[in-house]
């Protein structure tokens, strides 16, 4: 009984570790020299002023999300989808502008 009790726990404890994955706090960078409203899919996330930095935290995801920057009058003026993978890539780190 004593094993079949230990082998539960340690099973447990390893699904609670692979679906509790954290994340990564990702940082959104503008540098351009206006104020950009920026968007996961379409939830705005941040408005950021010019050469502002902001970190959020995200749980990890499938697939590819769009990131999409406006200016204050609406325009597009940054849209990339990434990847988990993607954003590894990057160091967890959109940069929108030059």
């Amino acid at each position: 009984m004593g094993l079949v009790f230990l082998a539960t726990a340690m099973l447990v404890g390893m699904v609670a570790s692979i679906s509790c994955d954290p994340g990564e706090g990702v940082t959104y960078e503008n540098r351009t020299a206006q104020t950009l409203n920026v968007f996961d899919r379409a939830d705005l996330d941040a408005t950021l002023a010019p050469g502002e930095k902001r970190t959020f935290s995200f749980l990890v995801y499938g697939g590819a999300r769009t990131y999409t920057a406006k200016d204050v009058a609406g325009n597009i003026v940054f849209q990339e989808a990434y990847s988990w993978d993607d954003l590894r890539k990057l160091h967890w780190h959109i940069i929108i502008g030059p």
